[in-house]
């Protein structure tokens, strides 16, 4: 506590230009974490974020011995579903439970989210400090890292935003091979096994990272048997922390083929053009697809933007004898990272080019476990916003030595400022009522409400991300449910239920005519295996399907209404079957 005021004041333009940025470039992120009439989410139309509010729910189920890690039927029910290649974001979803105590569910998630940013940075400024021994090239270095679109326009997806332990990671690895102290190494390597744990594509991300220091460290210690000693140390440790979750995806064999084979041929490239356009800027990005006449299909990414003053830093500091030599490992890093994200072959501006292959093509066909996963490549740039802040961290070194002290840092903060500029990607938002899920409120209430078990209608993959949020509600299984990588075993009960396989395919099975006796059929089963109750969203899903909806319980008088859903109980749709 002695030391605090001097900590305070040594890093204080850290805290009060990190804290600042974060709250401006989310406005008004902040204002919804106290608002409660409503749920707002800072994700837009994506639906990945009620697969991730599930998580954090059943997370919490779990780690408090409530729920199986590897296997649950809360979704695709009765039967269930592996989830061993389902990643849940521990610590995420510790933070967000321990908030929940204080907020919604919603609230502490975006609230966790403005942590992320902010931890991201303090991650990247902990290693950049004690890297440049500078504390303003640091400050540039953090907000690069931390307030880069990967970070912040990746609220959706919370585990790939979580980039913290590859700087931590690094700067335990670095300094333990200055300092000769194996602690070091050990914690490195805790860093990076234990990173397998939330994130496989983080893990991936940070040991290649790893690889790459150690073998740049290499090429001048080669002769030092106490750096391959404690390279070795780093190889078990990480080995070792990271043992139980690869083992488990190893072992299953069907969950292993299905992850690779996930999008088939099928990958979500990244456009060149993301890389000099910011799509989610109000200014830059509409002048930027106007001006190249960007096509409606092209592959665009919002979170690709390199910006134009990093660039520029690059180039100062490459031109710069002083920093020139320290900044080529990370520039072939940078450049490693930054053309895998491209895909497999390249995209400009909405035209692919599919006869020139790139090094993932290659790369996917010679270690498919570990390149294959990448189907959509965005991901694969959680490895280049490290290399990208120090290579900016190192420009703007080149920069400051030119200049008097207190220039040099009004300097600095100007740079902090422009680069906050170009990265802005405000919230898209997505507002939901609480009048939407009302139908929760009168489910409790019903008789025997702990035995529930439910069918939402319509089926299919997009809505059923909406649906794990609403168990995260109600708590009551349901038959359908998405999760990551989800293997195609666990639609069984639904193919051999003409029911549900009828729902399935976006049609609808009529109880009357000469196929009473499939419908009666169909319903006796899933009574008794225990569903309750049929949640039809009106509103969900295309015409055709919601027509074909509407037919099969025209005779069916619904047990509740209201403007967004009819529920229907299942031992009540016998009866209103016509002879």
């Amino acid at each position: 506590m002695r030391r605090l005021p001097t900590a305070l004041r040594n890093h204080g333009h850290f805290i009060v230009v990190v804290t600042l940025l974060t709250l401006i470039m989310t406005w008004p992120t902040i204002l919804n974490v106290f608002r409660t009439d409503v749920f707002w989410l800072p994700t837009g139309k994506s639906t990945d974020v009620f697969i991730k509010l599930w998580d954090v729910w059943y997370a919490g189920q779990f780690l408090s011995g409530q729920a199986d890690r590897s296997h649950t039927n809360q979704i695709f029910y009765p039967e269930g579903v592996s989830l061993v290649y389902h990643p849940f974001f521990i610590p995420h979803a510790i933070v967000v439970n321990g908030l929940r105590a204080l907020l919604p569910a919603t609230n502490a998630f975006i609230l966790t989210h403005l942590l992320i940013i902010w931890t991201a940075a303090l991650s990247a400024y902990v290693y950049l400090r004690w890297l440049f021994k500078d504390q303003w090239a640091a400050l540039l270095g953090a907000v690069v890292f931390g307030l880069s679109p990967v970070v912040v326009a990746n609220a959706n997806h919370t585990e790939v935003s979580f980039v913290a332990p590859i700087p931590l990671a690094l700067y335990a690895f670095h300094r333990g091979i200055h300092a000769r102290r194996r602690h070091y190494m050990v914690i490195a390597g805790l860093l990076a096994g234990l990173t397998s744990i939330s994130s496989l594509y983080g893990y991936v991300c940070l040991a290649l990272t790893l690889g790459f220091a150690a073998a740049a460290f290499a090429t001048t210690a080669w002769r030092d048997p106490r750096f391959w000693q404690d390279a070795g140390l780093l190889i078990a440790v990480s080995f070792i922390s990271s043992a139980p979750r690869l083992i488990a995806l190893l072992g299953d064999a069907g969950g292993l083929d299905a992850a690779l084979r996930w999008h088939g041929a099928l990958e979500i490239r990244g456009d060149l053009i993301s890389y000099f356009v910011n799509h989610n800027h109000p200014l830059i990005g509409p002048l930027g697809q106007a001006i190249l006449k960007t096509p409606p299909e092209a592959g665009f990414s919002a979170t690709s933007y390199i910006g134009y003053l990093p660039l520029l830093l690059i180039g100062i500091g490459l031109l710069n004898s002083a920093t020139r030599r320290k900044m080529r490992p990370w520039l072939a890093l940078w450049l490693f990272f930054v053309v895998l994200r491209l895909g497999s072959v390249l995209e400009v501006n909405g035209v692919v080019f599919s006869e020139i292959k790139l090094p993932k093509f290659y790369l996917n066909q010679l270690l498919p476990p570990l390149f294959a996963p990448f189907a959509e490549a965005d991901i694969i740039l959680m490895g280049a916003v490290l290399p990208l802040a120090v290579l900016c961290g190192y420009g703007c070194l080149a920069l400051r030595r030119r200049l008097p002290k207190v220039k040099s840092r009004g300097l600095a903060l100007a740079l902090v400022l422009v680069v906050a500029l170009e990265y802005y990607s405000p919230p898209q938002e997505r507002l939901l009522r609480h009048a939407e899920y009302a139908f929760v409120d009168w489910l409790a209430a019903e008789e025997g409400a702990d035995e529930i078990r439910l069918v939402y209608l319509p089926m299919g993959r997009s809505q059923s991300k909406r649906y794990n949020f609403m168990q995260t509600l109600s708590g009551h299984p349901h038959a359908e449910g998405t999760i990551a990588r989800t293997p195609d075993s666990a639609y069984d009960f639904i193919r051999n239920n003409a029911l549900l396989e009828a729902w399935h395919r976006g049609g609808a099975l009529a109880c009357a005519g000469a196929r009473d006796r499939a419908y009666h059929g169909a319903l006796d089963a899933l009574i008794e295996v225990g569903f309750s109750h049929i949640v039809w969203h009106r509103y969900f899903g295309g015409r055709e399907a919601r027509e074909a909806i509407a037919g099969a319980f025209e005779e069916a008088a619904p047990a509740y209404q209201d403007d967004f859903v009819n529920i229907y109980r299942l031992r009540q749709l016998d009866a209103s079957c016509p002879d």
